[in-house]
């Protein structure tokens, strides 16, 4: 990975807003790290990169975090669709 290269999270990945702001920043050729907790429902292609995340649990949350660092070295902007 590029020390340039935009890394964005994006909760709510799976439908409505989310899941066009995960569409919408991969074409832009932002680094996405799309959440949901049905993977299958998170758009697919390249630069999106589908984790699993519960926002009504703090360990999902942390785990949701930390895999974003240990693989890009950083967060650039975080966008919190998830409605519970």
């Amino acid at each position: 990975m590029h020390s340039t290269e935009k890394v964005i999270a994006i909760t709510g990945a799976s439908s409505g807003l989310g899941y066009a702001a995960v569409q919408l920043f991969a074409q832009k050729g932002w680094m996405v790290y799309a959440a949901a907790r049905r993977l299958e429902k998170i758009p697919t292609g390249k630069n999106i990169n589908a984790l699993k995340l519960d926002v009504t649990d703090s360990e999902s949350n942390q785990d949701f975090i930390r895999q974003i660092v240990s693989q890009s070295g950083r967060i650039k902007m975080l966008i919190n669709y998830s409605i519970f």
